[in-house]
């Protein structure tokens, strides 16, 4: 585990000298939990979520804290005080002034209780400035929720079209012109979701319209969300793979080029790196399910560890080796 942490670390460090990386400055006050560390973690990948900590500091006796961090692109994180935590998305270059309240009382925190008894901390941007994203979010979240708690059953039986217009005739009325690329994609594969519930389009179009000319957006949540969405299991739900083939691919000496031979065949899966991506995910969903032994996916995400091209997928592959290993 220090070691997988060791080589985040120096990850994060080379993507910052590479790219132009920006200060992120965070000042918060939490009421009641002085002289109490609160820390900063993130996702190292969204397919494996494999958490990883960014930063920490101790709360002053005043109740006030402060965390400084370079970032990138925008990041989506979680503050942790004790059990408890709750999430925020952080901008390159901005200074966040919060609030932080909803804290257990103090001999709580520290207790075994089972996660979903846990109570989320509750985070609040002072002065937030015009079009700060977190609200925007939680704007868009709001219609979201709504839309769907009318018209979810109607989308998936009836699947309806024009609902998947209104959605998006909707969207943007009620968010014109925002000018944040990080919101924007949210938008856009949020619509892609609902159009994927609906089945108003075929899941050739929809692959062509949001996923196979685009570039894999990793660091975007919700990006990856759908791209998890539309490709679950897909070597074993898609009409062009045979089970016991995959199986047999897999159990060769060479698992890895017989099996992105196969994948290769695949209109869904034109690239090279958007098929050594569903690999690594579909192999890891497919652990402990009969014929795909774990030894034979293990033997797979080591070849992707040491020898892709990719080194997102290396790093996937290695967070992926590492919950195996645990499971």
């Amino acid at each position: 585990m220090f070691l997988l942490r060791f080589s985040i670390l120096v990850f994060t460090i080379l993507l910052c000298q590479l790219a132009y990386c920006e200060p992120v400055i965070i000042k918060g006050s939490v009421p009641g939990a002085a002289g109490t560390e609160i820390k900063l973690l993130a996702y190292a990948d969204f397919i494996s979520n494999t958490e990883q900590q960014l930063a920490e500091a101790k709360i002053g006796q005043d109740g006030f804290f402060e965390i400084s961090l370079d970032l990138k692109s925008t990041i989506f994180v979680y503050f942790t005080i004790g059990i408890q935590k709750s999430e925020l998305l952080l901008e390159p270059g901005k200074v966040y002034n919060l609030k932080i309240t909803g804290l257990l009382d103090r001999d709580l925190r520290n207790k075994d209780i089972p996660p979903f008894q846990v109570p989320a901390l509750i985070i609040t941007v002072l002065n937030p400035w015009r079009f700060e994203l977190n609200g925007l979010v939680q704007e868009f979240l709001s219609f979201h929720n709504d839309f769907l708690a009318l018209h979810s059953m109607a989308l998936v039986r009836q699947r309806d079209a024009k609902l998947v217009e209104q959605y998006t005739s909707e969207l943007y009325n009620m968010f014109p012109g925002i000018d944040n690329a990080w919101f924007n994609i949210l938008l856009t594969y949020n619509i892609a979701s609902v159009e994927m519930m609906a089945r108003a389009s075929s899941r050739e179009a929809i692959a062509v319209k949001y996923l196979l000319d685009e570039p894999v957006l990793y660091d975007h949540m919700v990006y990856m969300d759908f791209f998890q969405q539309f490709y679950e299991k897909h070597l074993i739900t898609s009409r062009i793979y045979e089970r016991n083939k995959l199986i047999n691919a897999l159990e060769s000496p060479d698992a890895y080029n017989a099996l992105m031979e196969m994948l290769a065949k695949d209109p869904l899966l034109p690239g090279y790196r958007l098929r050594e991506l569903v690999l690594i995910k579909n192999m890891y969903e497919f652990s402990g399910s009969p014929g795909f032994e774990k030894k034979n996916i293990l033997s797979l995400l080591e070849k992707v560890k040491t020898a892709s091209k990719y080194s997102e997928h290396k790093l996937i592959a290695e967070n992926l080796i590492n919950l195996l290993r645990q499971g």
